[in-house]
């Protein structure tokens, strides 16, 4: 974290599922250990595996975000996602929230003003009041061609891919107002083309 804490996680055991937590703060002389709640959903079976964390540079060194994914097998014995959250630590307890949408979490991060920027079967933006809003792609694109999410300051970057044929075209998007494109070898400003 900024703050200089480090976090470990240990999947224990399966029956129930537990996953432990190691803390090593900057300023501690010890480890701390912790149960880390495995969320579940009431319409869904319990699940029995925890994964595809993933850990965002936080802008706020108080606090910790992880996105985390459960699965439970279904009838034929197949392990199959059922659930996609957000665990987040306030002081000593860690909270979950169901992510919206069905997809994994594909991308994660944080804007400088706390926004968390998230890429399942959709574009999400979590607010630092914890408001949901799904956003729409650019040029008509599904979020199985989000290949990249990047935040700088509080501008949100997206690398796009769209494969037709054996054509491939890659496109790069960000929110804020409208700049000068730049030539990506030379790095100097295109010139808008002729009529």
């Amino acid at each position: 974290t900024p703050g200089g804490d480090l976090y470990a996680f240990d999947h224990a055991t399966n029956d129930p599922l537990t996953v432990h937590v190691v803390r090593r703060c900057s300023a501690c002389s010890m480890a701390e250990t912790a149960t880390l709640p495995v969320p579940r959903r009431c319409d869904r079976p319990a699940p029995t595996i925890l994964w595809g964390m993933l850990a965002p540079r936080q802008p706020d060194p108080t606090q910790v975000v992880l996105a985390v994914h459960t699965s439970a097998p279904d009838d034929r014995g197949q392990n199959q996602q059922i659930g996609a959250y957000l665990l987040r630590r306030d002081r000593d307890t860690w909270i979950p929230e169901l992510v919206p949408g069905d997809g994994s979490i594909t991308g994660l991060n944080f804007a400088a003003d706390g926004t968390l920027w998230l890429s399942n079967d959709r574009l999400l933006r979590r607010s630092p009041t914890g408001a949901w809003h799904s956003l729409a792609l650019p040029d008509a694109a599904s979020a199985a061609d989000l290949t990249a999410l990047v935040t700088l300051g509080d501008e949100l970057w997206i690398a796009l891919e769209s494969t037709v044929g054996d054509r491939t075209t890659w496109s790069i998007h960000r929110s804020g107002p409208p700049t000068t494109a730049l030539d990506l070898d030379t790095g100097k400003p295109l010139k808008p083309a002729a009529p």
